[in-house]
Order: C-alpha cells, then sequence, then structure tokens
C-alpha cells in the first residue's frame, strides 16, 4: 500500500486526537535504548511526561509525536505538537528540562 504525505498526515492528526486525551504515556516508546549508552541515560533529569507537559505549555495543542535524540552533545526530546492545522516542534533538554519552540 503506497502512502501519500496527505493520507500519513490524516492518519498522524487522527492519532494525535485519540491520544490526546490520555496521558503521555499512552505515546509510543520514544526511547531506543539501543542508540544511548548507559551513562547518557543516567543523566536524563526529566521524564517523558515532565518533557510533554514542558512542551504543551511552551506551545499548546496535542503532542502527536515524542521521541528522544542525541543531539549537540545532549540528549533532547523532540516533540510534535498539532494545534489547529499547525504543526510545531518542541525540543526539551532531558537534562536541564530547557524548552524550545520551532520558529
Amino acid at each position: 500500500m503506497l502512502f501519500t504525505r496527505k493520507s500519513v498526515l490524516a492518519l498522524s492528526i487522527a492519532t494525535g486526537l485519540m491520544l490526546g486525551s490520555q496521558s503521555a504515556s499512552a505515546l509510543e516508546n520514544p526511547l531506543d535504548k539501543d542508540d544511548f549508552t548507559k551513562e547518557q541515560l543516567a543523566t536524563v533529569k526529566v521524564s517523558m511526561e515532565e518533557a510533554i507537559a514542558k512542551a504543551k505549555k511552551a506551545q499548546p495543542g496535542t503532542p502527536i509525536k515524542v521521541k528522544m535524540e542525541h543531539e549537540d552533545k545532549t540528549i533532547k526530546y523532540e516533540i510534535e505538537i498539532l494545534n489547529g492545522d499547525e504543526e510545531k516542534e518542541v525540543s526539551v533538554n532531558a537534562i536541564t528540562g530547557e524548552v524550545e519552540v520551532e520558529k
């Protein structure tokens, strides 16, 4: 089956709407433990639930995707938030809790 960008977006929106009223733990696990060392994971101070709450405070809407990335010598949660027809990406530093909204 071939998915177009439009059908993938529609599926993402539908999934986000279904998950919007559920807890953050209902979102897919953003962490592939093979991507991080035990030492790196030991530095994480912000849980996924806390990161989602911080992201929603900075950018209101429904979180539709969460993933954890090792970027710029730190670990960040990348959270995609849908508000109406606008999608924004919010980064939350998993160590410091610092929030950055995509411009």
